[in-house]
């Protein structure tokens, strides 16, 4: 963070080793709640990537319940993201894993909230 500057962060979210019994109700409030917390009002654009096809079937189904300044933000993939984001993304910020060129990092998923 650069103190005296606007940030806008753009969150990945890969889920491909996720499945629909772990992205409960409980545990997408907690990550929610995490986020407005610690970073209020940075968020520029979110990507949920490798989603499962279940799980999108129930975002089409949330995400007419959302507020239209909220879905412009919001982003649900299959695997077909790596075009998106590297709009967006430049390529030596991007993890080689989605297409770009930076080096990747370890997973941290499942979070720790005891």
């Amino acid at each position: 963070m650069i103190p005296g500057k606007i940030e806008s962060w753009t969150t990945i979210f890969d889920l491909k080793t996720i499945g629909a019994t772990q992205m409960t109700n409980k545990n997408i409030q907690q990550v929610v709640k995490a986020m407005q917390k610690n970073y209020p009002g940075r968020l520029f654009r979110f990507y949920g990537i490798e989603v499962g096809l279940l799980f999108r079937g129930v975002w089409a189904i949330a995400h007419k319940m959302v507020d239209d300044f909220t879905k412009m933000k919001m982003t649900i993939y299959g695997t077909d993201y790596s075009k998106e984001m590297l709009e967006l993304i430049p390529a030596q910020n991007l993890e080689s894993k989605y297409g770009g060129q930076a080096e990747n990092v370890t997973n941290f998923w499942p979070p720790n909230y005891a």
